[in-house]
């Protein structure tokens, strides 16, 4: 596998969930890691969906919410910045 193509992976399924809820694509145009990281951040905060459930965990099969989605796949909060990936 290339590198970084399995965070793409995820990223990509992340930006299709988003847009059945609205949010635009987060790859549209040139991006980059950090760049995809922050649009999905702001797709999720900006439409109140942060508490949605979006699937499930694969290690435990539990309900997942967008804000643990997004703390698993990136390791940090929401709430949290920083520069980079």
């Amino acid at each position: 596998m290339i590198r970084g193509t399995e965070l793409l992976a995820v990223e990509l399924w992340i930006s299709q969930r988003l847009v059945e809820h609205g949010v635009p694509h987060i790859t549209a145009g040139l991006t980059d890691a950090r760049m995809r990281r922050e649009r999905i951040r702001q797709g999720i905060v900006d439409n109140g969906l942060s508490a949605v459930i979006v699937g499930r965990n694969p290690k435990d099969r539990k309900p997942e919410t967008y804000a643990q989605l997004f703390e698993r796949v990136y390791g940090m909060r929401l709430n949290e910045s920083r520069g980079d990936i």
